[in-house]
């Protein structure tokens, strides 16, 4: 199924099955989330090292606490935006992963949709929240100081219907298939 969704990247006609379809999909968002993470650590671990660094070299401005368990936190007073991680690599990052999901996805989504006897244009929906949610953020997250309400505003609601359209996708991609040929064909053999 994996190899199947592979082989068919650049194929939006036809069907494929759920059976076909979840294993694939599966894969590569699991794949997108690993990368992810992969990048996120080393950006993470700079952040806690510059953090414990200010510490040592401020401790009047930093409160160092360490917990029975082995952990501990810093909380340090002020504003410094020298201390958080680069979230223009970061958006970087994020999106970039989601561009691959999202080309790796298309055309299997495309089919899937089919197989339900649905236009391939609704795995659309999600798609023009996702970039304007990369397009909003690091326009909030710009400048120093407090983000701008109105912009944290614009992007929370544009995140929620960005949510709820992926919502929507997913349930449309769990239906059942639509038995016999539709207008995108006959059903897909599941092998």
């Amino acid at each position: 199924m994996i190899r199947h969704g592979f082989r068919n990247l650049a194929r939006f006609a036809g069907r494929d099955a759920r059976s076909t379809f979840w294993p694939f999909a599966g894969v590569v968002v699991g794949g997108g989330m690993a990368a992810m993470t992969m990048g996120m650590v080393p950006m993470l671990v700079g952040t806690v090292g510059r953090l414990q660094r200010f510490a040592a070299a401020h401790p009047d401005q930093a409160d160092v606490r360490r917990h029975p368990g082995g952990g501990y936190e810093i909380a340090v007073q002020g504003y410094h935006p020298e201390l958080m991680p680069n979230l223009t690599l970061f958006t970087a990052l994020v999106g970039g992963v989601a561009l691959v999901v999202v080309v790796l996805l298309a055309a299997a989504v495309v089919r899937r949709l089919h197989d339900g006897g649905l236009s391939g244009a609704w795995g659309l929906m999600p798609v023009p929240f996702l970039a304007a949610g990369f397009v909003l953020m690091p326009m909030v997250m710009a400048g120093a100081g407090e983000p701008s309400p109105a912009l944290f505003a614009a992007l929370f609601l544009n995140n929620l219907v960005y949510l709820a359209m992926l919502a929507t996708l997913v349930v449309l991609l769990c239906r059942r298939t639509a038995p016999g040929a539709n207008r995108f064909g006959a059903p897909a053999d599941p092998s």
